[in-house]
């Protein structure tokens, strides 16, 4: 009993400092101005958006595909169920549940899957750290770069930092033992290290080429999110401007980087003459748009039971 408190509490903290960001940051930009921004919303644009992320999810898929031998439609469903918790829980740790999915439905050690999980996701990071890197080099030619932005290489580095060591050093055995909530995970860290070695480098290099071409689709995304807004920004703006908001989505003190977001947004849209409001108005649609997408995953949900040592990981 004690320690399901302990759990629901170390639930509850994320969420709640999440709400608190972003209830200051709706006191000083006004509520009522994002209200009457949001209000306005072409929804044929939303709608636009909506597909353009629907295709960059079929990437994302097709990254699954890649170390699996399931229907393209049956891994769609389990990565969506990870994309839908995702979007709830710090550093977007919901997708294991992608892993477990896969692991179920291919009957398989889900240490095995959620190595290769870990994988690819180590790969998109680095993508994501390389987009990163151009996009503050691209602003840097037309603005100053305020030192917030800067925050957004600490996330996805330490992450990548992270994967690396779990997956390929030895003595990450050891000191996960000794880290509350990881140390009954260490059982498992054999078999995710030895599945990881299975990847040829044929199959490491489509899953950057997939990763660049989700990164292109996540750009149109925000491209028409803009015009949905009623805003015209060029698309290699948008598409800069993805991998920096996005980087602060896997920040683990809130819900998907809640309130840590709408921040970064407000800050970029304010760099490119825009207002606070109308970045952290954008931020809002932005979740509203993916999560549209994001919840064809409850039918995965619904269909596979998330066991109480993943529950109380995610």
């Amino acid at each position: 009993m004690l320690q399901e408190n302990n759990n629901s509490i170390r639930k509850i903290i994320p969420f709640v400092i999440g709400v608190i960001i972003l209830g200051c940051l709706l006191y000083f930009v006004k509520i009522e101005n994002i209200v009457e921004t949001l209000s306005e919303t072409k929804l044929f644009y939303f709608f636009l958006a909506a597909i353009f992320y629907l295709c960059d999810q079929f990437f994302a898929t097709a990254k699954l595909k890649q170390i699996s031998s399931l229907k393209f439609s049956q891994l769609f469903l389990s990565h969506q169920g990870g994309m839908f918790l995702s979007q709830i829980t710090p550093s977007r740790a919901g997708y294991l549940f992608a892993g477990y999915s896969i692991a179920k439905k291919e009957k398989k050690s889900i240490s095995e899957v959620l190595g290769l999980i870990s994988l690819i996701q180590g790969i998109m990071i680095s993508v994501k750290i390389l987009s990163i890197i151009f996009a503050i080099t691209y602003f840097s030619f037309y603005f100053a770069i305020p030192n917030y932005i800067y925050l957004s290489f600490l996330v996805p580095i330490l992450m990548l930092i992270a994967i690396i060591f779990i997956l390929y050093c030895k003595s990450s055995k050891n000191l996960l033992s000794k880290i509350p909530f990881l140390n009954k995970g260490v059982k498992y860290l054999e078999l995710m290290q030895k599945s990881v070695k299975q990847v040829s480098n044929k199959i490491a290099i489509k899953l950057i080429i997939l990763d660049l071409l989700g990164w292109i689709f996540f750009g149109i995304q925000f491209f028409f999110l803009i015009k949905a807004l009623g805003f015209d920004l060029s698309f290699l703006i948008c598409l800069m401007m993805q991998p920096l908001i996005s980087a602060f989505t896997f920040i683990p003190i809130s819900p998907s980087g809640l309130g840590f977001a709408e921040s970064e947004g407000a800050i970029i849209f304010d760099m490119l003459g825009l207002q606070f409001g109308t970045g952290v108005a954008f931020l809002f649609l932005f979740r509203i748009n993916s999560i549209f997408i994001d919840s064809i995953g409850i039918i995965d949900l619904k269909t596979i039971k998330i066991p109480k040592k993943l529950r109380n990981i995610i």
